[in-house]
């Protein structure tokens, strides 16, 4: 046994009995050529308990059953590098006091109890900094709203790796050590993400802005510049539930993604509207004015017709408060008598319609209520 392979046996990673004692040292020789060796493997799982993760992480990276803790555990470093530092250093590093930053974490969705790198003190630290020109409140709500879109992000990108990596890796019989490559590839391709997120960011805030000022400039109450008029849809798949029970998980998945092109296509790229959520078989979004609502509805409808499953799809116009939309990217019962909602008109499709949705209908209701 040379000295290399010998000194990751002596720290208690490598066990020469085990049956898998040569794929393990493929992988652990490997890391080691990036730079983690022994020492450094032991001082990661050190810092395991106060990330919050099962305290016994350690002992089962150590373990036959812990070969793949191995791989998250550098995976985790690849993806998050730098000097670890507990929440108390990180809020001394700030100069903020303890309530507002506990709040200011939990809003970005940190759990106190987990460490921090720089990069996520200059992270707080911008907002901070922010502080000249927005309410406490108001950066607090946009940090949740932001940790919740980017945490749909990292789903995303986790679906990507699963689907179009794992999978073939499973399916081919792939070794431990094409495990840890492939993660380690992804990892490197993290930062590549940030400009094209950059620039879909600038796209959508300035169609945000274009559709504000427009909705601020025909709402109903001009002295009142907190509430917008805007057309609200639901769009949901009629007999969604009986298509799960036909569909493998594979003819799912696919159909979901087909559904969720087609309508992000049909709001947005059609007709400049904004998908507020999108789960599953449900969609809601909204449009500046009752001829976008209705052509969006109407276009989905279309689409849908002579298939099954078909579409429904509900309308409605009406005042908006940006308090009700909330971070997580729900409206609070916006139909149903929310103060912070007033439904002017209400009007439904379930296809096949007995005639096209009308902006001119969903206006006549608007202006008789």
């Amino acid at each position: 046994m040379d000295t290399r392979t010998q000194a990751w046996v002596d720290a208690g990673f490598l066990d020469p009995t085990a049956d898998d004692f040569d794929e393990m040292c493929e992988v652990l020789l490997w890391y080691e050529d990036l730079g983690f060796g022994p020492d450094e493997f032991a001082a990661l799982l050190a810092e395991a308990p106060e990330r919050d993760v099962p305290a016994s992480r350690a002992a089962q990276a150590k373990t036959n059953g812990g070969r793949a803790d191995i791989i998250n555990v550098v995976n985790e470093r690849f993806l998050r590098p730098g000097k670890r530092y507990s929440a108390e250093e990180a809020r001394q590093a700030l100069g903020l006091e303890e309530g507002k930053f506990q709040r200011m974490i939990a809003a970005g969705g940190y759990n106190p109890r987990e460490q921090f790198t720089q990069l996520d003190i200059d992270g707080f630290a911008a907002f901070a900094a922010s502080e000249s020109l927005f309410s406490d409140e108001e950066l607090l709500h946009f940090t949740r709203v932001l940790s919740t879109a980017m945490s749909r992000v990292a789903d995303a990108s986790t679906s990507l790796f699963q689907f179009d990596v794992a999978s073939h890796i499973e399916a081919g019989g792939g070794s431990l050590l094409d495990w840890a490559q492939a993660n380690y590839v992804a990892a490197q391709l993290v930062d590549s993400i940030f400009e094209p997120m950059r620039s879909l960011f600038l796209h959508e805030l300035v169609g945000s802005v274009r559709r504000t000022d427009y909705a601020r400039e025909n709402r109903l109450d001009q002295d009142n510049r907190s509430t917008v008029r805007l057309a609200v849809g639901f769009v949901d798949i009629v007999g969604y539930t009986p298509l799960t029970e036909r569909l493998s998980a594979d003819e799912l998945a696919t159909f979901i993604r087909d559904f969720e092109e087609l309508v992000s296509t049909v709001v947005t790229s059609r007709h400049d509207g904004r998908i507020v959520k999108l789960i599953g078989d449900e969609v809601m979004f909204i449009a500046v004015t009752p001829d976008q609502a209705c052509a969006i509805a109407s276009d989905l409808v279309t689409a849908f017709a002579g298939t099954e499953p078909s579409l429904g799809v509900a309308l409605a116009l009406g005042t908006w408060s940006p308090e009700a939309e909330t971070s997580t990217g729900e409206w609070s019962t916006p139909l149903h008598g929310s103060r912070r909602w007033q439904c002017l008109a209400k009007c439904w499709w379930t296809p096949p319609p007995k005639k096209a949705p009308s902006a001119t209908c969903l206006r006549a209701r608007a202006v008789g209520s």
